[in-house]
């Protein structure tokens, strides 16, 4: 901190060596570091995006393939089974209609009702109209 016996300051105390060292350290630590950064990313690659995404192909092949009957709770797929119940995987209630709603708004995508689409081209001609 202050002057040592010899009339200097302390090695470590010297801005200049410490930034130097941080440096040295920084640069050493980056370059080792970039191969051993792959068994991180490909790791967390996988369990963020990859792992998620194949859950949702398969919940989505499994919806086409049932008519979207799943059970909300484990994606089970329901069919055959009456339209209320309990579930035999989960053990959770369903209902057909939820259940179908559900899917298809998931997976299937936005399908709005026909009159109501009428009435919005309708109101659209108006307007382009006058």
């Amino acid at each position: 901190m202050g002057p040592s016996a010899g009339g200097g300051q302390d090695a470590g105390d010297d801005p200049v060596w410490i930034a130097d060292s941080l440096v040295v350290f920084i640069g050493i630590g980056y370059l080792v570091s970039i191969p051993w950064l792959h068994f991180l990313v490909i790791p967390v690659l996988i369990l963020v995006w990859l792992l998620p995404r194949g859950i949702q192909l398969r919940t989505k092949a499994r919806a086409h393939k049932s008519d979207c009957f799943l059970c909300s709770w484990c994606r089970y797929a329901l069919v055959g089974l009456e339209d209320e119940g309990i579930c035999p995987e989960c053990g959770s209630r369903y209902r057909r209609d939820v259940c179908v709603k559900l899917y298809q708004n998931a997976y299937k995508g936005y399908q709005p009702d026909p009159q109501v689409l009428k009435e919005r081209e309708c109101k659209a001609w108006r307007r382009r109209l006058s």
